[in-house]
């Protein structure tokens, strides 16, 4: 699979755009991702999350299929490559956040 990345700032229509099949991971934090996926109008029930492992809880959103589940499984082997190797805390510098991973 081809990985593209983008950046959203209004995490309602990033909840809509996943919904619509427009992309298939969304990257969200725990303490709102529930909240913001029925605040956004979209269909809940067609969305699934795991953690992402990373210190802060954020969650990787995928849709209940068969893609989602091969995302969740590559992002969780990845996630573990990026901790270990060190990106993982040049991504949180770059963007000004606190890293408290191992």
């Amino acid at each position: 699979y081809k990985v593209k990345f983008t950046e959203f700032s209004d995490i309602k229509a990033a909840y809509k755009m996943l919904e619509a099949g427009r992309f298939d991971v969304l990257i969200d934090y725990s303490y709102t991702f529930k909240d913001e996926c029925k605040i956004s109008g979209a269909n809940c029930a067609k969305i699934d999350s795991a953690p992402a492992g990373v210190v802060e809880k954020a969650y990787v959103v995928v849709h209940r299929t068969d893609l989602g589940h091969h995302l969740a499984r590559l992002w969780d082997s990845k996630m573990d490559e990026l901790i270990k190797s060190g990106e993982a805390q040049k991504i949180f510098e770059k963007y000004k956040q606190t890293y408290n991973g191992p």
